[in-house]
């Protein structure tokens, strides 16, 4: 496969920002560090003023790229991984919980829309198959979405040395995916959908489709029209609220 994933360039603070952080470090120092941290790793580029309440764990190697949009809200100490040729994007307004892990790899793109919540300790791979999540979806607690499996057909060599599979996942617009839900390779979740807790998701699932269980199976349909795919003309969810930082950095 050919490389899509633009070489790395550093950052850098401007002045303005140094400033702000210089005032802000005295009532905020942690969250000041956390912002200086970020937007001066090599291979990340910010876009605005993220709040991180802790420096994010990031690693970056080869040529692995991380771009993240305005607004990005992360309360705790995250991780953030892209390796080979792979590009984690994440989108304008998304908020990453304590714990969450976002990694990349083998020249795969790991996209996250416009007001995408990521829930604490989710573990979101893509190694090898595109990993596509929509605008205004929300993951719970200890959600896995993996594009890779483990080969496992060959008795004779020990199943982590074996060739693994991949295919890509995309999670539609505007979906839920329930506490502890896995989503394997190659599924695609549509506009709307519910993944219940704990199922396991190895099927496409319909748009506005309710889904739970192992394997997952459907047991329900949403009523009502898909939103659509405009969170830019959307009003912010009433139950988030302006972090302290929003108009100091």
């Amino acid at each position: 496969m050919t490389s899509r994933v633009r070489p790395r360039t550093p950052m850098s603070l401007t002045w303005t920002e140094i400033r702000s952080l210089l005032r802000v470090a005295p009532r905020h120092p942690r969250e000041a560090l956390a912002y200086a941290h970020l937007k001066t790793r090599p291979g990340v580029t910010v876009a605005g003023s993220p709040w991180l309440a802790r420096p994010a764990d990031i690693s970056v190697a080869g040529r692995g790229r991380i771009e993240i949009g305005e607004g990005l809200f992360a309360p705790g100490r995250v991780e953030l991984q892209a390796r080979d040729d792979g590009l984690l994007r994440i989108g304008p307004g998304c908020s990453l919980e304590v714990g969450a892990r976002l990694a990349v790899a083998c020249d795969a793109h790991l996209t996250l829309g416009a007001y995408v919540a990521i829930g604490p300790y989710d573990m979101i791979n893509a190694f090898g198959g595109d990993l596509h999540i929509g605008d205004w979806s929300m993951l719970g607690p200890y959600v896995s979405v993996h594009t890779v499996d483990h080969g496992m057909v060959d008795d004779g060599t020990p199943m982590r040395l074996q060739a693994g599979t991949s295919g890509d996942i995309h999670i539609g617009v505007d979906t839920w995916i329930g506490a502890g839900a896995v989503i394997l390779k190659g599924v695609t979740v549509g506009d709307g959908a519910v993944v219940a807790a704990g199922a396991v998701v190895r099927e496409d699932v319909p748009a506005r489709a309710i889904v739970g269980g192992v394997p997952a199976a459907r047991i329900g349909t949403r009523p009502g029209p898909t939103l659509p795919s405009q969170p830019g003309n959307m009003a912010r969810s009433s139950t988030e609220c302006e972090s302290p930082s929003d108009s100091e950095i």
